[in-house]
């Protein structure tokens, strides 16, 4: 719903209260960034993941092999070879190697933190801009009660894994930047660009190939032929061109050998068993994890790996939850913005959950599902307020992200609390997919009895 300036709160300015829980917010950024730089440079071990990328990037410069080299705590680079290369100028080389012309590492730290700092805001802001524009046609100042609701509710609402990304130096936020320069360029109208930032996200972490039953399912061959060069691109010519052709086939095997097959319980390789793959290795928060740890909750006894059984059990429900986001969205091509970001939300949490590794921090890839929400609860009412279904949908999914992260909650963390929240905002999205479908449908169809009569 837009009203007007006069009588609707979300063109007012902030009041004074909101400008300093604001002021209040951008502070514990601050802060926070002292915390992440102090826990992965200057403790006794260095925390979270940042220095598996980094020392990847240093593999790329001295040609070492990516996945054989670890990190100074004994782990492994997973993804392809783009995400090493893009992290060669900040590369980190193991200790008693020459460092000369590469950065001192804490300064990596605060360059990958306030990267993802402009990653973050580069995935709010346009797709909110975009929402904006030419799907509510919200025309409200820079800066008023709307502008700044519609951007922060959904950061708000994924704070948890958001901080928890930033404070291990991952790449969710860097996905969630491609994601919506994928939405921004679709809703307007480059289908083409559009495929070749989602052909990024591929380049960079596997997973989400899945992401191309949009574009599939929409029948976009444009999006499809975009996707289709971003791929070579970043899949083949960067990394010939970097690695040379020997290194770089060499790297896909080795990735496949060690990381995909293992993962999809395809091989009986165990260099990657207590670091990543097995059901005990990691919090995993997929359909898989969560169902064999639900089934084995005694850690002591529990099978380090899924049983097949459990495999095909988790891909049915997979298929099932593909099966029933697709319907939600309907076979008709669908231009409606609103939409197109609810079924893309729906599609990645999917993804997460169908995924046989997925980490806590994997959850802040929500933020599009929940700015979708909001802004559909925006066409139909006045005001800054998510609603009471979606407030309390939310707040349930932020308990679901929190509780795990306290010591001694294995019983939230091993059976999957994250992701049963993260179902909740599923659900509801599918609910106002399908609602917004049939009172279309039902539009549709009575036009013409009303054209006769």
């Amino acid at each position: 719903m837009d009203g007007s300036p006069a009588t609707d709160p979300r063109y007012a300015p902030l009041r004074r209260g909101e400008r300093l829980a604001l002021a209040a917010f951008f502070g514990l950024i601050a802060l926070f960034a002292v915390i992440v730089e102090h826990r992965s440079a200057f403790q006794h071990t260095r925390k979270g993941d940042l220095n598996v990328f980094l020392r990847a990037g240093w593999a790329v410069r001295a040609g070492v092999d990516l996945y054989t080299v670890t990190d100074d705590n004994g782990f492994h680079y997973h993804y392809p070879p783009l995400l090493a290369i893009l992290a060669a100028p900040l590369a980190d080389p193991p200790s008693g190697v020459d460092r000369s012309g590469m950065f001192p590492y804490p300064v990596s730290v605060a360059i990958c933190y306030l990267l993802n700092l402009f990653f973050l805001a580069f995935a709010v802001h346009p797709l909110a801009q975009t929402l904006e524009r030419r799907v509510g046609r919200w025309n409200w100042p820079v800066g008023s009660r709307g502008w700044w609701a519609l951007r922060l509710t959904p950061v708000l609402a994924c704070v948890i894994p958001i901080g928890h990304t930033l404070s291990r130096g991952q790449v969710n936020l860097l996905l969630l930047a491609l994601f919506t320069g994928f939405l921004a360029d679709l809703l307007n109208g480059r289908p083409f660009r559009a495929g070749l930032w989602l052909s990024m996200t591929i380049c960079v972490k596997i997973i989400p190939v899945y992401l191309l039953l949009l574009p599939l399912w929409r029948r976009d061959g444009r999006c499809l032929a975009g996707c289709a060069v971003g791929l070579v691109l970043g899949l083949v010519l960067i990394p010939v061109l970097v690695l040379g052709p020997s290194r770089t086939v060499v790297c896909y095997r080795e990735m496949t050998r060690t990381v995909l097959l293992p993962g999809l319980g395809k091989s009986d390789d165990t260099s990657r068993a207590t670091e990543l793959t097995n059901q005990t290795a990691t919090e995993g928060q997929s359909l898989l994890t969560a169902l064999h740890n639900t089934l084995h909750y005694d850690l002591a006894t529990r099978p380090p790996k899924a049983s097949p059984e459990l495999r095909v059990l988790s891909y049915a429900l997979g298929g099932l939850l593909t099966l029933t986001a697709l319907g939600a969205f309907g076979w008709q091509r669908r231009e409606d913005g609103i939409d197109l970001v609810l079924f893309f939300g729906l599609l990645v949490l999917n993804m997460l959950l169908i995924s046989p590794v997925c980490h806590l921090h994997y959850f802040s890839l929500l933020l599009p599902l929940v700015m979708a929400l909001v802004a559909d609860r925006w066409q139909k009412h006045k005001g800054v307020s998510p609603g009471p279904w979606l407030w309390v949908v939310l707040v349930l999914n932020g308990i679901g992200n929190f509780l795990p992260q306290l010591p001694e909650m294995n019983l939230f963390r091993d059976c999957g609390s994250a992701m049963y929240g993260s179902l909740l905002l599923w659900l509801m999205g599918v609910v106002v997919l399908w609602r917004k479908r049939t009172q279309k449908d039902a539009s549709a169809s009575a036009a013409p009895r009303r054209l006769a009569a």
